[in-house]
């Protein structure tokens, strides 16, 4: 008790620890435990919220706890002189969230993201504004281990630099390994907005707090924000955070038998009809994390299987080199399986918990035991020529053909902006008309003088006079339906009746004009056959802009780019056909005919 007493003394006597986001004082025991003294500073705003927008309602479990579950990094310590609660539990919570939604833990640094946003270390944030600051640059996203927490000491250090993943090799591009993109922030202040936000990772929140009673009974927490906490998980009676000053913290005052509110993780517990559990729901957000199938155009769904029909991978598949037998988690497994075509059926768990690849699946009856699989749906298309013929594949030559049919043809999917031949996945079309090695630099595409088209309603992507986007029945020689699109990636789109690129005003608010506030660029993506903007939401089967946020299964809102040009975004030259073979021509070749139409289907 002395020790303690002389702790807080010599801080009190050097001035209260300030941040940012945090004035209070930590007292660090010398068994290692830590106690939090006094009030905080509040917190401003964050930012990038969709106030308007609540996720429908689903039938989910009547408790959860991602910290029990292994997806929630383990409770660090924020630092006696280094107040991060922001920093810790924005980049945690939201490393846990895109861990859910690719299947695929990794630790993140959060040293690594305060120094690319901030010149002095132990400055605070807002944890709300950290997603919006990693979606501006996905780089930042580098290991724990390669970026170490040493909180207030990287100060004393001039090479506690941020570390950006694209300038070293030493630096895993964990956007490459995770496939995901963030959508906006969303609110979940009301008990089922919170449980609802829950199913797909933790929440983050923030409050203001009476230290001196903190932990004893759940009653003196305040409305404000003043001190960041993850909400990790919920049952009928609690909620469950994650603390932010670590797993070692210990309770200001005597604690009683009855009170039961801290746990050993780093975590503790407010009871649901406690001032504590109703405060922290009135900050409590979190952001949409969608994975990326645009990546490699491939989902997965559950199977039931015989064992012994599964033939498994051991060794290297072709499309991807190199590759392993199995893979720790079924988020690596996916994404390798992802890429390599017509190479891999499917993923498999194993036993000892690792998964393994499906080369393919036996047709014969068994007696074996049934088995759940992860069974592959790759999103291929066929291109058809204006002639009516389709692309194929000699590959013997590694040339490009025409023919008749299309159950002759030859299926491709996208990946990174590169056509990858889905029966040949070590390869892609090249910008010579061949097929190419897939790991070559160059060999990128994008769609130019594109028609889009919704197959549901039969209408196309128009521009109207004021610049605003709207659907009208699809015709080929109108020039208010024609673009320039990506074909992978966030891409700007170029209406070629205006001569305009996609402009926005403020989120939503977007036309192909110049006038006054429409001043930043409004970008859209692919998204399993949908066009969306940025953030996450589709364009449906009449061109208007949904009011929720994609989801796979909305089958009616698929694009399919018509009567377009296939160009390489390097060379300007595109794919055509010349005296019936196909070839890269220009507009000087007067004979050539380059104008394609994807056809869709899933193998």
């Amino acid at each position: 008790m002395l020790l303690r007493y002389y702790l807080l003394i010599t801080y009190l006597a050097v001035g209260t620890l300030r941040g940012d986001d945090d004035e209070f004082e930590i007292i660090q025991n010398e068994d290692g435990s830590v106690e939090i003294i006094g009030e905080e500073e509040l917190i401003d705003d964050g930012s990038n919220t969709d106030e308007n927008y609540h996720e429908e309602t689903t039938e989910h479990p009547s408790s959860l706890n991602w910290k029990v579950n292994n997806m929630m990094p383990k409770a660090v310590f924020q630092g006696a002189k280094c107040n991060i609660c922001g920093w810790v539990t924005g980049v945690q919570a939201l490393s846990s969230r895109v861990a859910i939604a690719t299947e695929n833990y990794q630790p993140w640094s959060i040293q690594n993201v305060i120094l690319c946003n901030r010149n002095k270390f132990c400055s605070g944030t807002h944890q709300d504004k950290v997603p919006n600051m990693i979606a501006k640059n996905m780089d930042q996203i580098v290991l724990s281990d390669v970026s170490p927490l040493i909180k207030n000491k990287c100060n004393d250090y001039n090479n506690c630099t941020c570390k950006n993943a694209t300038t070293s090799s030493e630096h895993s591009l964990l956007r490459d390994i995770q496939w995901f993109f963030l959508g906006p922030v969303l609110t979940a202040h009301t008990p089922e907005d919170a449980e609802q936000g829950l199913q797909s990772g933790p929440l983050t929140t923030c409050f203001l707090r009476k230290v001196s009673h903190w932990y004893k009974d759940g009653n003196s927490c305040a409305n404000g924000c003043s001190h960041a906490n993850s909400i990790v998980g919920y049952d009928e009676t609690r909620w469950y955070l994650q603390e932010s000053v670590g797993a070692k913290f210990k309770y200001p005052v005597k604690r009683k038998a009855h009170d039961g509110l801290r746990l050993r993780n780093g975590t503790w517990f407010a009871y649901r009809n406690s001032t504590c559990g109703e405060a922290i729901l009135r900050k409590a957000k979190y952001p949409l994390v969608f994975f990326d199938y645009d990546k490699a155009n491939a989902y997965f769904e559950s199977e039931t299987v015989k064992e012994d029909q599964l033939l498994l991978v051991h060794s290297t598949v072709k499309g991807v080199s190199p590759t392993t037998s199995s893979f720790t988690n079924s988020g690596m497994a996916k994404r390798n399986c992802s890429l390599t075509g017509i190479n891999c059926l499917g993923v498999v768990k194993n036993s000892n918990g690792s998964f393994e690849v499906i080369k393919s699946i036996g047709k014969r009856k068994s007696k074996g035991a049934n088995i759940v699989i992860s069974r592959k749906k790759q999103m291929v298309f066929y291109i058809r020529h204006s002639s009516g013929k389709y692309v194929g594949i000699r590959f013997q030559t590694k040339k490009l053909s025409l023919v008749l049919r299309q159950r002759y043809a030859a299926p491709f999917f996208t990946s990174y902006s590169k056509i990858v031949s889905f029966k040949y996945p070590e390869f892609v079309i090249g910008n010579k008309a061949k097929l190419v090695v897939k790991n070559e630099y160059n060999n990128f595409w994008e769609l130019k003088d594109a028609n889009l088209k919704n197959n549901a309603s039969g209408l196309s992507m128009t521009v109207n006079d004021e610049g605003s986007i709207t659907g009208s029945v699809y015709d080929r020689n109108a020039i208010s339906q024609r673009f320039d699109v990506g074909l992978s990636g966030a891409w700007k789109i170029k209406s070629k009746s205006k001569n305009l690129f996609l402009r926005k005003k403020k989120e939503n608010d977007f036309k192909f004009q110049t006038s006054k506030g429409y001043s930043t660029s409004q970008y859209l993506r692919w998204q399993a056959r949908q066009i969306i903007t940025d953030k996450g939401k589709p364009f449906n089967s009449q061109w208007e802009l949904s009011d929720g946020y994609f989801k796979l299964d909305e089958h009616d809102n698929h694009v399919v780019p018509t009567d377009t040009y296939i160009q390489d975004i390097f060379g300007g030259e595109r794919l055509g056909v010349v005296n019936n073979r196909v070839k890269m021509v220009d507009d000087s070749d007067a004979n050539a005919d380059s104008r394609w139409t994807f056809e869709y289907d899933t193998l």
